[in-house]
């Protein structure tokens, strides 16, 4: 495999191997593991805003010290954040933290230099901003089960109007009709109410409370 085709699930693949310093990395594995070193010298050169500092800076540098072309040297730049940063091609996720990760060495930069207490508490102030690119003042979201990811639910009901159907129902008339009938139990006649809608239909009651056992 050429190293302008890894992609990062072959990164991924590398480390789930977990080689220890001692260990002999396979031939067909070590430019993988040179990737990945390049890898994490783009992510250095990333942070050290004073000597690079933008993509262009990093990009041109690859391009003259690295002898990449400029379409590998973006894409191995992309590469190297999103893999140190998130998991898909810079995702909102990914850049947040990027931003964070920028900010927050700016502010132990400036606590550093703080000549005073208010430069000091001005510094710190920065952090709530920090805290909400991380998204940190939002709730988590619902964790979902994912074995039940994908399932359907089928969702039953006796009444037309839970399903945004019109109901033609004479509820009066039904009534008077039940209460007719002859030779029914009470049970049998509370079973009746409840399937006609004209009570509440337990669907599990329990077993005394259940109407369709004989007395």
């Amino acid at each position: 495999m050429k190293t302008e085709n890894i992609t990062l699930e072959d990164i991924y693949d590398f480390i789930d191997c977990k080689y220890g310093p001692d260990d002999i990395i396979p031939a067909h594995k070590k430019h993988i593991l040179n990737h990945l070193e390049l890898l994490d010298k783009i992510r250095a050169m990333h942070l050290r805003i004073e000597q690079y500092g933008s993509e262009d800076h990093i990009v041109q540098h690859l391009i003259t010290a690295e002898g990449l072309s400029r379409y590998l040297a973006k894409k191995y730049y992309n590469q190297a954040l999103e893999f140190f940063y998130c998991e898909n091609e810079i995702s909102k996720s990914a850049w947040r933290n990027i931003i964070a990760d920028k900010m927050e060495r700016g502010i132990n930069a400036a606590i550093m230099a703080a000549k005073d207490t208010k430069d000091f508490v001005a510094a710190t102030k920065l952090w709530i901003e920090v805290a909400k690119i991380r998204e940190l003042d939002k709730a988590d979201p619902p964790q979902l089960n994912p074995e039940a990811a994908g399932r359907m639910f089928a969702i039953y009901s006796y009444d037309p109007k839970q399903l945004g159907l019109d109901t033609i129902q004479d509820n009066e008339k039904v009534r008077q009709f039940i209460d007719s009938l002859e030779g029914i139990t009470e049970k049998e006649k509370e079973l009746a109410y409840e399937e006609a809608m004209l009570k509440p239909l337990k669907l599990f009651p329990n077993k005394h409370e259940d109407v369709r056992k004989s007395d």
